[in-house]
């Protein structure tokens, strides 16, 4: 599975300055801008995008275990095991 990418929006200034990148399982990765880094800060406001900025600066990759849809808003997705210790699980609804 492709790895969770964590990058800093191209576009200064905005309110928005992050984006990831989540690989969902069977489907187009889900594309989002938020507010803060994740994972790391918790509740984290995020606003799904169309694409991936092409010019978008890469700050981090976190290795993915699964990734895949829960319903109609809801993405689980499990982290594999890296500097962050155990696998981490969170539910993402843009």
């Amino acid at each position: 599975m492709p790895d969770l990418l964590i990058a800093r929006d191209p576009i200064p200034g905005g309110r928005l300055p992050y984006l990831l990148s989540l690989p969902v399982a069977g489907e187009a990765p889900l594309i989002l801008a938020c507010a803060e880094v994740w994972p790391g800060a918790k509740d984290v406001f995020c606003h799904p995008l169309a694409a991936w900025p092409p010019d978008a600066q890469l700050l981090e990759t976190l290795p993915v275990e699964q990734c895949w849809r829960v319903g109609k808003d809801e993405r689980r997705l499990v982290l594999g095991d890296g500097d962050e210790g155990p696998a981490a699980r969170t539910g993402v609804a843009p």
